[in-house]
This record gives C-alpha cells, sequence and structure tokens, in this order.
C-alpha cells in the first residue's frame, strides 16, 4: 500500500484500497460458508467414511476404498476440516501396511500419495494453533 501512496493519485489509490478489501471481504465469506454448509449437510463424516470403507474391506475392494479416500481429501484441504485428518491417517497408515504385506506397487504408491497430504494438513493445522 506504500507504492500505492507514494506513486498514484489519490483516488486510485482509494479505489485500489477499496477494491482490494471487497475482495477480501467476499473470499472470507464464501470460502466459509462452504465448509459451514458441509458440515451441516453431512454431520457424521467421520462414521460415514468409515462404513464405506468397511464396506470396501469386507468384500477386499480396496479400489473403492481408496477412491472414497480421494474425495474425503478433497473435503479435508477445505479450511474448518483439519481436525479430521486423523480418522484418514489410521486408514492411511493400515493401507500402507496392507501394501507392504502383499508388496503391491500401486497401492503403495496411492498410500504414499496420503502420507504426502496428510503430512502437509498436520503441519497446516500444527501452525495455526496457538501456542502455550
Amino acid at each position: 500500500m506504500v507504492i500505492i501512496k507514494n506513486y498514484a493519485n489519490p483516488r486510485l489509490s482509494f479505489f485500489l484500497k477499496f477494491i482490494a478489501i471487497i475482495t477480501l471481504f467476499c473470499v472470507s465469506i464464501f470460502g466459509t460458508s462452504s465448509c459451514k454448509y458441509f458440515s451441516k449437510e453431512y454431520p457424521n463424516h467421520d462414521k460415514h467414511i468409515d462404513s464405506i470403507i468397511t464396506q470396501a474391506e469386507k468384500i477386499k475392494d480396496y479400489q473403492r476404498a481408496f477412491s472414497f479416500l480421494d474425495s474425503s481429501f478433497m473435503v479435508l484441504k477445505k479450511p474448518g476440516f483439519k481436525d479430521q485428518f486423523k480418522v484418514l491417517y489410521f486408514k492411511q497408515r493400515k493401507y500402507l501396511q496392507l501394501a507392504i504385506e502383499k508388496n503391491n506397487h500401486q497401492t503403495l504408491l496411492k498410500a504414499s500419495k496420503y502420507a504426502d497430504s496428510m503430512i502437509l494438513i498436520k503441519q497446516t493445522s500444527d501452525r495455526m494453533r496457538p501456542k502455550n
């Protein structure tokens, strides 16, 4: 803002500040409203993850379980869902163990992708947590 203040005329400076404030306001409103909608629409998201994965495990359809984990990661990337990564973290560890036991290259690649995503989510949530 200092550059705008020093080198631009006052009307342009005011206009740019106004646009920046409106943009931030819109992003903050629309960014959080989608998360609130999702949490109202799917209050038992963790239980839903568990039931789908359990069903897939019963019939040994690990590919379906992985695709559900994929869709769950899209949810986790939204703000407001940082605590729910714990459920997926334990599922990912289970699949990683399974992939190692069966020596399945594709399953190992999927499990490592989830591990990377969860490490990023964990680091972000740790940074955002207030320090005592």
